[in-house]
């Protein structure tokens, strides 16, 4: 994975972390569509946090597509120069956003067919969200040659498990 996150803002509450962050998004009419992935992974190396390339009916009815880059508010400039570098864009719109993200943690589950990495996220302490991590799960399940739902469910499985396990412990 290509992401390198940028430094972020934030406002502490009580509750959550509220992330100042800005949307800097694009429309183009006459760039090839090929271009797309590597301007994808050029945005990611370069700070964004997120980025959406979407097929889009632009004015006058014509095709193009539309980039969406979410990133921290340090690095908008850069990324709007990363956009008009890599693509045919002669301009950017840039708005102001916040964002509430839970808190991620990274842990190895072992399963039959080899350690698959969850995301476990959490507000306040809750664990709220459990998903293994598409990557190693696709590339266990094509050494193992399972199907990837397999995979999928075996990790879910034995997360459960071992945090039963826990919890019973601690009683």
């Amino acid at each position: 994975m290509m992401r390198i996150p940028g430094p972020k803002k934030t406002i502490k509450t009580n509750q959550s972390r509220i992330l100042k962050e800005d949307v800097v998004e694009t429309e183009i009419d006459d760039m090839n569509p090929q271009f797309c992935d590597f301007v994808k992974l050029e945005l990611y190396k370069h700070g964004a946090i997120d980025v959406e390339i979407m097929q889009h009916i632009l004015k006058k009815e014509r095709p193009g597509i539309r980039i969406r880059v979410v990133c921290p508010k340090e690095l908008t400039e850069h990324i709007a120069k990363v956009l008009f570098e890599q693509t045919t864009t002669f301009g950017v719109k840039i708005n102001n956003t916040h964002a509430m993200r839970l808190h991620a943690e990274l842990v190895k589950v072992d399963t039959r067919y080899g350690p698959v990495t969850v995301k476990i996220g959490s507000l306040d302490g809750k664990v709220l969200s459990v998903s293994p991590e598409y990557e190693d799960a696709k590339v266990v399940a094509q050494k193992a040659k399972v199907p990837l739902k397999e995979v999928f469910t075996e990790t879910m499985c034995n997360y459960r498990r071992r945090q039963e396990k826990q919890e019973h412990k601690k009683k």
